[in-house]
């Protein structure tokens, strides 16, 4: 698609006056205003004017703008081609297409190397950015604008009240990496040649307890040492052995201790209809005992046995009716025994 370079038959003499602001127009109904019209044909008239003088002095008569592979076979050398898909621009020869390109000699004020060499700029080029740490030179205090101003004292936050600080002291909390070369007064060895404490009662020191004096390991006794449970909560109606609960002893328990496991179990209505029901102790999940219940849950009877313990022992009590509906309660489970003289313990 072609165009030629028209020659301007076009004219308008009237001047006219240039609108305001927001008057370049008009609403409907309105009657055209012959001023502004004038004014408007008379812009567009030297717009035109100065269009075409501007392509004649480039020697231009005809402008093509169109696909590349539309380009003609040849072209005069007062027409141009602008292709439109590639953005490359061509000027006739007469026998052909010449593509315009810039000529590197004919840029002004370009660098005189391209892309220019390795170089640095003085700190009065460098107008923004920030400056890497290891780069800041040294400063004097007074270059630096927004650093304490004298007197500098007054300035510090968070000093003490008083400097030097009044003589004081500090507890044992506060006192961290204390060397040793610097203790005064310390004893010639350390520890010291003191061997023996001896403690015959509990003591309260300081926020450090002493108990467990007189305690060196468990002997039997009806004493409760640990109590499970003692209510009413814990039952089954199941006819098949179901686990109701269980003990485990602590790591610090006292190695092949005998102590004394003791329950108390009752049936529903045992007195009245008969009922009754059977209880498994088992330890480390074996059957150590087992025992038929014929007591009524209202006045439940008690069970003792005695066995050797050890740290992380586990002891479950198993249940199960006999009489389906008539569940069997076990009410009380609990561990019994006494200390005996030798063990004590300390902790804050």
């Amino acid at each position: 698609m072609g165009n030629n370079v028209p020659t301007q038959k076009s004219r308008w003499d009237d001047q006219g006056v240039e609108p305001h602001a927001g008057e370049a127009r008009y609403q409907a109904g309105e009657q055209p205003i012959a001023e502004y019209d004038n004014w408007f044909n008379k812009a567009v008239v030297d717009d035109i004017a100065a269009i075409i003088t501007f392509l004649r002095n480039l020697g231009l008569t005809k402008i093509y703008q169109d696909l590349e592979e539309n380009k003609p076979a040849s072209g005069k050398t007062t027409e141009l081609f602008i292709a439109t898909d590639t953005n490359k621009i061509y000027r006739g020869t007469g026998s052909g297409w010449q593509e315009l390109t810039v000529d590197w000699s004919k840029i002004l004020n370009k660098p005189s190397t391209f892309p220019p060499d390795l170089h640095s700029h003085d700190a009065s080029e460098i107008v923004s950015g920030i400056l890497a740490v290891e780069r800041i030179p040294d400063l004097t205090r007074s270059k630096i604008s927004d650093f304490f101003a004298s007197p500098f004292w007054d300035l510090i936050p968070d000093k003490p009240t008083a400097f030097p600080p009044k003589a004081h002291q500090h507890g044992d909390a506060d006192l961290l990496g204390i060397d040793w070369s610097k203790i005064l007064n310390k004893p010639g060895s350390f520890p010291s040649a003191l061997s023996k404490i001896t403690i015959d009662s509990d003591k309260n020191w300081q926020g450090y307890k002493i108990y467990n004096v007189n305690c060196k390991d468990y002997v039997l006794s009806d004493e409760a040492y640990f109590v499970a449970w003692s209510d009413s909560s814990h039952y089954t109606g199941s006819t098949s052995y179901t686990k109701i609960g269980q003990m485990i002893l602590p790591s610090d328990f006292p190695p092949d201790t005998t102590i004394r496991i003791v329950f108390k179990a009752g049936v529903l209505y045992a007195n009245t209809e008969g009922n009754t029901g059977n209880v498994q102790l088992r330890k480390n999940g074996t059957v150590i005992a087992e025992y038929t219940v014929t007591a009524d849950s209202s006045s439940p009877a008690k069970y003792t046995k005695d066995v050797v313990a050890n740290p992380n022992d586990k002891f479950e009590i198993y249940a199960k009716a006999n009489t389906s509906g008539k569940p069997i309660y076990i009410k009380y489970f609990a561990i019994h025994g006494t200390c005996r003289v030798g063990k004590y313990a300390i902790t804050k």
